[in-house]
């Protein structure tokens, strides 16, 4: 039914479509039928109804035709190549906006040039410049290399862009030219790598000579490598790079942006290219320290989604994953532990569920696919420094997890001797780790009667100037050794002190407790609390001998997490060994001598020197402006 229906509504459509137009003026069946020889004339061919009526029949009127006329295509196109014969040989260089330079590569490269370029439009894509520009270059100038201080990206990306080697479809050639790239990679290897030694050097320089970037499927891979420059960036001083310090700052924020988007697509593994852990000290160091917190406590999931922290899970795996995967673990795991030094954090961690062995104190270079090759005799390692650094976070990290626990349900009785008791040895431990270090991480010491008076004279105002040569000739082998020996020995004081304090807190509640007892039952006089005053002043002098034994520039490298232990760990000596402290009264520390005085100042100038140090290579524009969220 439905059918015979619709059969009859495309009949009437057809019919309706047929008749002319008095008919359907009159709404009347139209009987003109269209004749069997085409060739049959208009006038013969009407219908019964205009017939009767003796008015002209309109059946056989044409409609205009909906389009171009047929061969307008082929018309336009025969017009354009007469317009364009007579302009073949000219050749249309690529015109780009002002503030870049003029290209002259044609759209059309002729093939028997001996240097073609890939036919193409843009020879490289260039996103991103600098936002103050130097003028473009004309043909008769002379391209020559700038200096360290003078040269921009944007030169390095016009030199890069007429290079062969250029590829329009490499995405870290988008960012960032390729000389620039490898520089700041071997400056990653050697001032940033002895801090964070992922990922493995041989793989990774392989893979970047293989230009990996390029393949199919490696866009983690490539946010990696985004992550890497950057945190090498905002490590590093920035006198140190071949551009300007704005430059930097841009630079790092476009790659700050390229890992984002990519952190912000959806993923079903986790893989050791996972790029959270670099760009978490890249937020830190900008400023943005609560987006820096959640990335930390994403690396800490994916630590233990993975079971990095289980020796167990590294069984199955290869040597250089498995070490790399074990690197990666502690990593994370200092920054936790360090975050609650120095910001009161909480722990992420677990102490009870890590059974982890520390890294191998092997170089990549001995470390294959295959097994573990022994390096050669007086071989010095660069992971020795990042072995001893898990060692001396490992104890500290114990020392934190007591006394989060006791914070929340404080021992009493037998179990706070036992407490004291333990912390004496981890005390001991902590001041006899690098009792045998390696020799180039030693330190040489100066007597404390003469150390303070090397620095009278105006020492922290010329502290400028004595930055200007960062990293000389003669600290440039050992300087990995000396960043590492920094960053660990000032770890070390920072864990003395808060161990030390923390036996003090048990100390009085131990003392406290035994009065409650001596009330209610006289059986002895309570010895007093014990003073950890010396011990303390042991820690403030040490400290000095490392902040003057360690370069500037090296404190420099270390960059926001170095200065702000120095600053946490110094804040709390002042505190502490003031004469003027309100904790202890006027009358609490009677045996402050001049030279307590004296380097109780050094550390302020100290202090200062490290507020210098931040203000010179800190991209932000005012540190002391930058909200907690991140916001700039």
């Amino acid at each position: 039914m439905v059918q015979d229906s619709n059969k009859g509504y495309e009949r009437t459509k057809e019919f309706g479509a047929r008749r002319d137009g008095p008919c359907k003026a009159r709404k009347c069946r139209c009987n003109a039928h269209a004749p069997d020889n085409p060739s049959t004339s208009v006038a013969s061919r009407q219908c019964t109804q205009c017939q009767n009526l003796k008015i002209p029949c309109t059946f056989n009127y044409q409609g205009k035709r909906r389009g171009p006329v047929p061969g307008y295509l082929r018309s336009r196109r025969a017009q354009i190549a007469e317009s364009s014969s007579g302009t073949q040989n000219v050749i249309t260089p690529i015109t780009f906006p002002a503030q870049t330079p003029e290209i002259s590569t044609p759209f059309y490269p002729s093939t028997s040039s001996s240097t073609s370029i890939p036919q193409t439009t843009v020879p490289i894509d260039v996103t991103w410049v600098p936002p103050i520009l130097p003028p473009p270059l004309t043909t008769n100038q002379s391209v020559s290399t700038p200096s360290a201080g003078n040269m921009s990206l944007f030169s390095l990306l016009s030199n890069e862009s007429s290079s062969p080697a250029t590829s329009p479809n490499n995405p870290l050639d988008a960012v960032l030219p390729r000389s620039l790239r490898l520089e700041i990679i071997s400056l990653f290897f050697r001032c940033v790598w002895p801090l964070l030694p992922v990922p493995h050097k041989p793989t990774f320089m392989a893979d970047i000579n293989n230009y990996r970037e390029e393949r199919a499927g490696q866009e983690e891979w490539t946010a990696m490598v985004f992550a890497l420059l950057a945190f090498t960036l905002v490590q590093i001083p920035h006198h140190l790079v071949s551009i300007t310090k704005n430059d930097i700052k841009d630079l790092v924020e476009k790659l700050s942006r390229k890992v984002k988007m990519y952190l912000m697509e959806d993923h079903h593994n986790v893989s050791l290219e996972r790029p959270d852990i670099s760009h978490s000290t890249v937020f830190n160091n900008l400023g943005r320290h609560i987006q820096s917190r959640a990335l930390h406590g994403s690396n800490v999931v994916y630590c233990l989604q993975l079971g990095l922290n289980e020796e167990s899970t590294y069984t199955s795996m290869d040597p250089v994953s498995a070490e790399i995967h074990r690197r990666l673990f502690w990593a994370v795991y200092c920054s936790d532990r360090s975050a609650a030094c120095s910001e009161n954090g909480n722990l992420l961690f677990n102490e009870d569920e890590i059974n982890v062995a520390f890294p191998k104190d092997l170089d990549d270079d001995f470390i294959t696919q295959y097994g573990y090759q022994e390096a050669p005799t007086g071989h010095a390692s660069l992971m020795r420094g990042f072995v001893e650094s898990c060692r001396l976070f490992s104890l500290g990290g114990n020392m934190l997890s007591k006394r989060m626990k006791d914070r929340s349900r404080p021992p009493s009785g037998s179990f706070l001797r036992a407490r004291i008791s333990e912390l004496d040895e981890l005390l001991q431990h902590i001041e006899q780790l690098l009792a045998n270090c390696q020799p180039e991480m030693a330190l040489g010491f100066t007597d404390m009667g003469t150390l303070a008076t090397e620095f009278e004279g105006g020492f922290v105002d010329a502290v400028p100037d004595m930055l200007q040569q960062l990293i000389p000739a003669s600290h440039a082998d050992s300087t990995p050794f000396l960043v590492h020996s920094a960053h660990v020995r000032v770890t070390q004081q920072l864990f003395r002190f808060l161990t030390l304090q923390y036996r003090e807190d048990l100390s009085q509640i131990l003392y406290h407790e035994q009065l409650r007892i001596n009330s209610i039952r006289p059986v002895y006089i309570p010895s007093p609390p014990r003073s950890e005053e010396q011990n303390k002043r042991k820690v403030l002098e040490d400290l000095l001998q490392i902040l003057h034994g360690i370069p500037l520039e090296i404190h420099a490298i270390n960059s926001f997490p170095g200065i702000s232990k120095i600053r946490s760990v110094s804040a709390s000596l002042l505190t502490s060994l003031s004469p003027n402290s309100a904790e202890y009264g006027a009358d609490a520390i009677p045996n402050v001598t001049a030279q307590d005085e004296r380097s109780m100042e050094l550390l302020c100038d100290f202090l200062r020197l490290m507020a210098t140090i931040e203000r010179m290579y800190s991209l932000v524009a005012d540190p002391s402006t930058v909200s907690t969220d991140g916001a700039s």
